[in-house]
C-alpha cells in the first residue's frame, strides 16, 4: 500500500497524491512519463502547441511509459478574449481549440487541465461524456466558485508564490479559502437534481505555489487540499524538456530572486529576474500603458528591435531559429532546491518526507484526544470482498506512565484497559481477545474467526473478534508511531479493517464504532483517573 492515501490519488489512479504541474517548454513527453511511471501523474504542457506538435509529445510520452495503462493529463491554456477581459489575452490555441480536445480525448488522458480561464460549459461536457475529468487552475477563491459552477471536478489553487501565470493571494491564505469553496459546492451538488454536468459530487482541491519537498506536500494536505501540483521542483529534475541552463538558473536562484512581472505575457507571470525585466519595472506605466491597448510589453520590444538581432541584456533574437530566449520562468521556492535530480528520486523524497511531517505532527497534540470522527459510521459504496478501513486516534501524553500500575508496561497496560471496557455486547461470538507483551517483546493476535496472526514489535500489538454473525471479521490493530521513552509518550491509532461487507450493511459499521469508541473512550477515562 502507499503511504500516502487521498481521494485525489484513488481517483486518478496513482500511488502517490504529486501531479507534475503542466509547464510550457518543460513538461514533455519524457517528464511526464517519468512522473506517472514513479507513482505520481505526469501531465504535459500544451501551450501554444499545436495539434501535430500535442500529438508528438503525447506519443513520446505513451513511449515512455513503464505500462501502457498509467494515467496521465494535458494542459492547455485558455484565458477568456474579449467580454472585458484583460486587453492582453488572445487565443492561445489559434482558432483549434475543439482540434486539440479532439486529441486529448483520443490520445485517452485521464485528466485535462485549463490554465488562466475556464473552459467553455461544451468543452467540459464533451471531456466528461467521455470520461475525462476536468481541473482548472485558480488565483483566487471567486474564481474556484465560477470554475465549479461551470461544472469542472476539481480546482488547483495556486499560490502567489508559484512559477508562470500566477495570482496575488499566497498559498497560505489561499489553498484553505477555495477549500471552503469546494464544500460549499459540495453540499450544494448533493442537494441538486437531475445535474449532468459533472462527473464529482464533492470537488476535489489541488494545492500549487511553493510546493517542493514533503513538507510542503504535508503541509496542503493539512489544509484540506487531497494533492500537489509541483511545477519549479520539476524545472530542477533530468528528464525536464528545458535547457541546461534554465535547470541551473534554478538551483542557482535565491528566495528573492523572482518576482511577478505583465512584461512577458501580458498576464501576471513569475519569472527569475534578469537585466531585461528590472529594466522594465523601472518604467511601470510605460508597462500599464502598453497592456491597456493589448499591447505586450515583449512583443513591442520584439517589434521594435528584435528584427535587429537585440533586446536587452539576456535576451536575445536568433534570426536564423526564429526564437527568442525567455527570462527564466520560475516560482520563490526556487530558493530551496539545490540539486538536479531524476524524476523518480524528486517523488520518493517528496513523499517520504511527507510521512515524516505527517507523523511528527502526532506528537504535537494534546495529552489526550479521542476522535468522534465515527460517531454516524456509515459505510462507503462498497460490495463483497472489498476492504474499508475505518480508524480513531488517542493521542496519550505524559499522564499515562503515572496512571500505569507498578510493574506493568504501557502496552499492557493499554490492552487491559481496552479490554476492560469493551462492551461484551457489541460482539456476539466473543469479547475482543487483547494479547499481552512487554515494551521489549513481540506480541501476536490471539487469532480466531478468520482473523491470522499478525507478529508485530514493541511498538504494535493487535487484537481481533467478530464483528457481526454474518461471517464479516473486523480486525483491531493497535501502533505507537512514535514511543519516545524519556517521555512515555506515545500516539495510538486504532483502525477496524472489515473485511467482505455485504452492501449497504450499516449494521456492521455501527459494531465497530462502538467497539472502537467504548475501547478508546475507557482508556482515556482510565487515564483521566490516575
Amino acid at each position: 500500500m502507499a503511504p500516502l492515501s487521498t481521494p485525489l490519488t484513488k481517483l486518478l489512479g496513482i500511488q502517490h497524491p504529486v501531479v507534475l504541474a503542466g509547464m510550457a517548454r518543460v513538461s514533455g513527453g519524457s517528464l511526464a512519463a517519468a512522473v506517472s511511471n514513479a507513482g505520481g501523474l505526469g501531465v504535459v504542457g500544451g501551450f501554444r502547441l499545436t495539434p501535430q506538435q500535442l500529438r508528438d509529445v503525447v506519443a513520446e510520452l505513451k513511449a515512455e511509459l513503464a505500462r501502457p495503462d498509467l494515467p496521465f493529463g494535458i494542459d492547455l491554456a485558455l484565458p477568456q478574449v474579449g467580454n472585458g477581459a484583460r486587453a492582453t489575452n488572445y487565443d492561445y490555441t489559434d482558432g483549434k481549440l475543439d482540434e486539440l480536445i479532439d486529441i486529448v480525448i483520443h490520445e485517452g488522458a485521464k485528466l485535462f487541465v485549463s490554465a488562466v480561464g475556464v473552459p467553455p460549459a461544451y468543452v467540459i461536457d464533451r471531456l466528461h461524456r467521455h470520461g475525462i475529468l476536468v481541473m482548472n487552475m485558480v488565483g483566487h477563491p471567486k474564481h474556484a466558485a465560477k470554475a465549479l459552477a461551470r461544472g469542472v471536478d476539481m480546482v488547483c489553487a495556486q499560490g502567489t508564490e508559484g512559477g508562470g501565470h500566477t495570482g496575488p493571494v499566497a498559498g497560505t491564505v489561499l489553498i484553505p479559502a477555495v477549500v471552503d469553496v469546494a464544500q460549499l459546492v459540495a453540499e450544494e451538488r448533493r442537494r441538486a437534481t437531475g445535474q449532468t454536468n459533472f462527473l464529482l459530487a464533492e470537488p476535489l482541491v489541488v494545492a500549487a505555489g511553493g510546493i517542493a519537498d514533503g513538507r510542503g506536500l504535508a503541509a496542503a494536505l493539512m489544509q484540506g487540499a487531497a494533492g500537489v501540483w509541483v511545477g519549479t521542483r520539476f524545472v530542477a529534475c533530468q528528464e525536464a524538456n528545458c535547457s541546461e541552463a534554465h535547470k541551473q538558473a534554478v538551483v542557482t536562484c535565491d528566495t528573492d530572486d523572482t518576482d511577478i512581472t505583465l512584461v512577458l505575457t501580458g498576464r501576471p507571470l513569475r519569472t527569475k529576474l534578469n537585466p531585461y525585466i528590472r529594466k522594465w519595472h523601472e518604467q511601470p506605466q510605460k508597462i500599464r500603458d502598453l497592456c491597456s491597448q493589448g499591447i505586450i510589453p515583449f512583443e513591442h520590444d520584439l517589434e521594435s528591435h528584435g528584427r535587429e538581432g537585440h533586446v536587452g541584456d539576456d535576451v536575445t533574437f536568433d534570426s536564423d531559429e526564429d526564437e527568442v530566449e525567455m527570462p527564466y520562468l520560475m516560482g520563490q521556492v526556487a530558493g530551496n532546491i539545490k540539486k538536479v535530480q531524476p524524476a523518480k528520486e524528486i517523488v520518493d523524497e517528496m513523499v517520504a518526507g511527507a510521512v515524516v511531517a505527517l507523523q511528527r505532527g502526532q506528537t504535537y497534540m494534546g495529552k489526550l484526544f479521542v476522535s468522534d470522527a465515527l460517531s454516524d459510521a456509515s459505510p462507503p459504496p462498497s460490495v463483497s470482498a472489498t476492504v474499508h478501513v475505518v480508524s480513531i486516534t488517542i493521542d496519550m501524553g505524559l499522564r499515562i506512565r503515572t496512571n500505569t500500575p507498578d510493574g506493568m508496561s504501557v502496552i499492557s497496560y493499554v490492552l487491559t484497559t481496552l479490554e476492560s471496557h469493551s462492551p461484551a455486547g457489541s460482539t456476539p461470538n466473543r469479547r475482543p481477545s487483547f494479547s499481552r507483551g512487554d515494551d521489549a517483546s513481540t506480541a501476536r493476535t490471539s487469532s480466531g474467526n478468520g482473523c491470522s496472526d499478525l507478529a508485530c514489535d514493541a511498538r504494535a500489538v493487535s487484537a481481533s473478534w467478530a464483528a457481526s454473525s454474518s461471517a464479516t471479521v473486523a480486525q483491531s490493530t493497535l501502533w505507537g508511531p512514535h514511543w519516545i521513552n524519556a517521555r512515555w509518550s506515545c500516539s495510538i491509532a486504532l483502525t477496524a479493517v472489515v473485511l467482505s461487507v455485504p452492501a449497504g450493511n450499516c449494521d456492521v459499521w455501527r459494531r465497530v464504532a462502538v467497539v472502537l469508541k467504548t475501547g478508546a473512550r475507557g482508556l482515556a477515562n482510565e487515564s483521566r483517573g490516575g
